[in-house]
């Protein structure tokens, strides 16, 4: 019974974080959706040169970024229409230049309709 239920809750929620995730990854990464691999575990891999690479192959600029798409389609899945407030305490410190703006513009588009809460040491990283 408890194997059937833990089944139940993941095929309920894979679909919505899966669709989330992608979308949040096609912003900012450009990654084309066929390219991007999620387990019932939420386990992410990227395919590569045809084979599925674990996050550890990539750099942690790249990790981090599909961290927090990740977490961000977790928060959309979880809580459906309702916009709970996100905290992130300075996500971007491993990213590039041009990530940075991307996930920054990601940000201000959120915040139109949910309160982020955005910490962060560096001015280069301000909104």
């Amino acid at each position: 019974f408890l194997e059937k239920a833990r089944e139940n809750l993941q095929n309920s929620y894979l679909g919505p974080v899966r669709s989330s995730f992608r979308n949040y990854m096609r912003r900012l990464m450009d990654e084309d959706s066929r390219q991007i691999l999620l387990t019932t575990d939420l386990d992410v891999q990227l395919e590569r040169n045809g084979q599925a690479r674990e996050l550890g192959y990539f750099s942690a600029g790249q990790t981090d970024t599909v961290m927090l798409c990740m977490r961000l389609a977790l928060v959309d899945a979880l809580f459906g229409d309702v916009k709970p407030f996100i905290i992130l305490d300075d996500p971007f410190v491993n990213l590039d230049d041009e990530r940075t703006v991307q996930a920054l513009e990601l940000l201000k588009e959120l915040s139109k309709d949910r309160q982020i809460l955005y910490l962060t040491c560096n001015s280069s990283r301000t909104l």
